[in-house]
């Protein structure tokens, strides 16, 4: 499991509380990390969120940065780089929306860094992605790139400032607003971890994240009388009511407070159990309408 996955895993586990419903507007603006950043969630560093998952020997990462550097615009190096077989560099650049060619070379360079085997190494005006095995490429102190066949192009950046600045952004998916409540409420570095996740992924379904609420159907008062006629006259009333609830009107959890688990049920039982049953099962799903509301 990689980092990434390990980060959406835990936001997917400590965020269960967020909640659409009470998204009135769907529209925040809030303020991005810094992509370069020692901060942890539950020991996972948020830095492993902030990249794609990238996968490559030396030569092959080296490549790609010599694809992406014979290019003159971004859009141009974001297809040279789709046409290396890095869908996932090439997506990560595309959704990051930007114009400036310089800029978006310290992001790729930064996502290659980012790499089994290689290591990110940069001050204020230089850059490198240096490999396990002695391969290195990037940008050097004068500004000029160093690569296979590009070395001696010229670049106007300072990777440092741009790695380091902190932007304000729009978000209108109504998922993400939520868990961005919850996390701001929760603290512990959910916050960070939340937003690193949507600065590598700006098109991530937050979605994925929501475990699936049962939607279960109300009982009308013919469905009540039935339920009360098993109570009363079926000689496994227990069993006869898990098929009439389950799943339309309540999860397997719900009818465990009513009628305890089917490998104890009574059979043929007192009035006084059918009474009491009876009265579990009117507590119980008046509790679950009453949740619904809420």
């Amino acid at each position: 499991m990689s980092g990434k996955t390990r980060i959406i895993e835990l936001l997917k586990r400590k965020l269960m509380k967020a909640d659409v419903r009470h998204i009135r507007t769907a529209r925040i603006k809030y303020k991005t990390i810094p992509w370069i950043t020692k901060e942890t969630y539950y020991g996972e560093p948020i830095s492993n969120a902030l990249a794609p998952d990238i996968q490559g020997s030396s030569i092959e990462l080296m490549a790609v940065f010599d694809a992406w550097c014979a290019e003159s615009g971004v859009l141009e190096g974001i297809s040279a780089i789709r046409n290396g077989e890095l869908p996932a560099l090439a997506d990560f650049i595309e959704a990051q929306e930007l114009t400036n060619f310089e800029e978006a070379t310290v992001l790729v360079l930064y996502a290659l860094g980012r790499a089994d085997g290689a290591q990110l190494d940069y001050d204020a005006s230089s850059m490198f992605v240096r490999c396990d095995d002695g391969v290195i490429f990037g940008i050097n102190s004068d500004g000029t790139v160093r690569s296979r066949f590009d070395s001696g192009a010229l670049l106007f950046v300072e990777p440092i400032k741009f790695l380091e600045a902190e932007r304000y952004v729009r978000c209108f998916d109504k998922y993400f607003i939520a868990m961005y409540r919850e996390a701001y409420e929760k603290g512990e570095g959910a916050l960070s971890a939340l937003i690193a996740l949507r600065m590598s992924s700006p098109n991530f379904r937050f979605k994925r994240l929501f475990k699936k609420k049962a939607v279960h159907r109300p009982l009308s008062d013919k469905k009540w009388a039935k339920l009360e006629r098993i109570v009363f006259s079926s000689i496994d009333p227990v069993l006869d009511l898990y098929a009439a609830l389950v799943p339309r009107h309540c999860t397997k959890t719900d009818f465990l407070a009513i009628g305890g688990p089917l490998t104890m049920r009574k059979l043929d039982p007192t009035m006084d159990y059918r009474q009491e049953l009876l009265n579990k099962l009117l507590a119980r799903l008046i509790h679950i309408s009453t949740q619904k509301e809420e």
